[in-house]
């Protein structure tokens, strides 16, 4: 009999100890994270603020002695200047983009309506292939030379 309620009274009791450490836990674990966040806090109230105004921008390097070491490689496409063309072509319109499938120019023939290529159609008047689409002109290239079409100077904008 005496072993029934000790045994009672002592299952009564761990439940009541495991309530008291899960309990002390709990508060131990609340105290140090209100502390954390109160020196955070505090580190960030002591920190200097700059104003606006005193912020200088860094200058950067020269770009040109980077580049010309070497490190990137070299241009696949060696630089080639074109000249104006002579054939009778007149550009009308640009279709600029990123994507060389997108990218075309409205091209008309003398006297005759505008047509559009993409970049690598054959132009009319054996003028050769368009070359590259930019903003303001195409490239056209023929028989291993380039030649710019541009718009004609008194079109409006």
């Amino acid at each position: 009999m005496i072993t029934s309620y000790s045994s009672n009274r002592l299952a009564k009791h761990r439940t009541l100890i495991v309530s008291v450490a899960c309990a002390a836990v709990t508060v131990s674990l609340a105290s140090s994270i209100y502390g954390f966040y109160e020196s955070t806090r505090k580190l960030e109230a002591s920190l200097p603020v700059l104003p606006a105004a005193s912020f200088q921008p860094s200058i950067p390097p020269d770009m040109q002695n980077t580049l010309s070491a070497g490190w990137f490689g070299t241009s696949a496409e060696p630089l080639q200047t074109a000249t104006d063309t002579v054939v009778p072509l007149e550009l009308k319109g640009i279709s600029a983009s990123d994507k060389a499938r997108l990218a075309g120019a409205y091209i008309a023939e003398a006297n005759k309506p505008e047509l559009f290529y993409h970049e690598g159609d054959e132009l009319p008047a054996n003028a050769g292939k368009l070359f590259r689409v930019y903003s303001d002109h195409v490239v056209i290239e023929r028989a291993g030379s380039s030649y710019t079409l541009a718009f004609s100077p008194g079109r409006p904008n």
